[in-house]
């Protein structure tokens, strides 16, 4: 029987995180579930064996066996890799948002290439989740993002800055606070949130449903710029952060959220940081230092 690695790695992560449309989420480079599933029926029919029940996801027997042999190897490829390199190469992989990754890093980067030229990089955008599995299976070296609850194991982390949240309404809207948005106890209004797994979007859910507040309608939006956006036009009400160094857009009005804990962001990594890693991390604290300096105070409104 001919063995196609392609596959067997394909296999790995539908294994791993439970389903092929988990893997396409997950799977460090671009392919789609199609291709997936394609690929996943070319290796039963090769092997002649079913590997795992699609709905509900459950790996059959021969499913596990082949599971727990390719699952050591795969795990252990971003460590050999590493090592390979040798504690002092240039290159480093950083996860983050997409905000994070345009808006912020590029003047960062631009710093630790004056001291390091050679210098090579690589970005894995995408929400917490996402980032936190990065980290965890090693395809990336940094991670910047929300921090919730306790750290992974093994992993070190540097606080970096804390944001209030703030619940945005388009201009138009006649509100005063974000009282008025729910009086009688039902928001009544669409609520744009980040995706369901999101940190945020738990909270501040579980912090409606702590004051009896009724959220009938509901968006689930990819970032904290397109919930701005999709308020602006006028589809709803959305949750953001206070980001230093960066207003809200015009046409969108700020309520407090009192009750609310703030977001936590940090830097997190395993081990130890290469030389180009550990100046890349005491630029982005620097770089948060200098925003988080006092300036002309935002518009928000009282809760």
């Amino acid at each position: 029987m001919h063995v196609n690695t392609h596959q067997l790695e394909l296999f790995y992560y539908v294994a791993r995180h439970g389903g092929i449309s988990q893997a396409c989420r997950k799977i460090p480079y671009g392919i789609g579930q199609p291709a997936i599933s394609t690929q996943m029926r070319e290796l039963e029919q090769t092997s002649g064996f079913q590997y795992f029940k699609r709905w509900p996801f459950e790996l059959t027997p021969q499913g596990l066996v082949v599971y727990e042999i390719l699952r050591p190897l795969f795990e252990k490829i971003p460590a050999v890799i590493a090592a390979q390199r040798g504690p002092e190469s240039r290159r480093v992989t950083i996860a983050s948002s997409p905000l994070v990754c345009r808006d912020y890093l590029p003047a960062i980067i631009k710093a630790v290439l004056r001291r390091f030229p050679d210098a090579n990089f690589h970005f894995l955008e995408g929400q917490q989740p996402q980032i936190e599995d990065w980290l965890a299976s090693r395809e990336a070296d940094l991670a910047i993002t929300v921090r919730d609850g306790p750290l992974p194991e093994g992993c070190r982390h540097r606080p970096l800055l804390e944001m209030p949240l703030v619940l945005l309404a388009p201009a138009t809207l006649k509100a005063r606070s974000a009282a008025d948005l729910w009086r009688g106890g039902t928001l009544r209004h669409r609520l744009l949130t980040p995706p369901p797994q999101d940190f945020i979007t738990r909270a501040l859910l579980a912090l409606l449903a702590r004051r009896s507040i009724t959220v009938k309608n509901t968006m689930s939006l990819n970032s904290i710029e397109l919930i701005e956006t999709y308020v602006k036009d006028g589809f709803g009400v959305g949750v953001s952060a206070v980001i230093p160094g960066r207003s809200f857009p015009e046409g969108v009005r700020a309520f407090a959220l009192p009750g609310f804990r703030k977001l936590k962001v940090g830097a997190l990594w395993h081990g130890t940081l290469n030389l180009v890693g550990r100046a890349l991390l005491e630029e982005v604290a620097a770089r948060v230092a200098q925003l988080s300096r006092p300036a002309l105070p935002r518009r928000i409104h009282p809760a």
